[in-house]
């Protein structure tokens, strides 16, 4: 005698499809970010080096991105991604991401840099930062989740920089250009976009 599935088996089975399928997304969309990431991270590297590049070449710090002897392809909008000390001339951006080059430090430029971050989907408000300092070598990155600008983080604290690109909450922030209550501040390795 042929005996069929009765409704609680087929119910069983569909709900645990169903949790596999959701634990399953989650886990992909992170690996997405995670991808576009390293994207954003070897792109912002790129930059770095170029910016530096000019201020050996002119003895002057660059004040736009078009300044910059390195292609940006996409980039023909100029939406900041912080709004910290920023105007739409010294940003850059595509519509996912934006670019961004920091004057913090003033007419001394002892804290400048470049800051690059999502400016669209789950993760918008977390991107990037590398500090250029004339009298310091070139060996950080922080991962910034803002929750102060119009682009604003909105999921919890450390689920982009934490979870997503395994970076480690920075206490003292003095170097950080973001620097609040508000917004979070995370240290990662310098070589990270290399690492598996």
């Amino acid at each position: 005698m042929n005996r069929g599935f009765t409704l609680i088996e087929m119910l069983v089975v569909v709900l645990i499809i169903g949790i596999l399928a959701a634990i399953g997304f989650s886990w992909y969309r992170r690996a997405i970010v995670r991808a576009e990431g390293m994207q954003l991270v070897a792109l912002l590297k790129a930059i770095t080096v170029s910016y530096q590049h000019y201020v050996l070449v002119h003895s002057t710090y660059p004040t736009r991105p078009s300044q910059l002897e390195i292609p940006m392809p996409g980039f023909t909008g100029n939406r900041c991604w912080s709004g910290y000390g920023h105007n739409t001339t010294n940003c850059a951006s595509n519509g996912k991401w934006g670019f961004q080059m920091s004057n913090w430090g003033g007419s001394s430029g002892r804290r400048r840099g470049v800051m690059m971050g999502f400016l669209e989907g789950a993760y918008a408000g977390c991107g990037f930062y590398i500090p250029l300092y004339e009298d310091r070598a070139l060996n950080s990155i922080y991962c910034l989740e803002i929750a102060t600008n119009s682009v604003r983080f909105t999921k919890d604290k450390g689920d982009c920089c934490m979870k997503v690109f395994h970076a480690k909450p920075v206490r003292n922030t003095t170097n950080v250009v973001v620097s609040n209550s508000s917004n979070h501040n995370f240290a990662i390795p310098f070589n990270w976009y290399l690492m598996p």
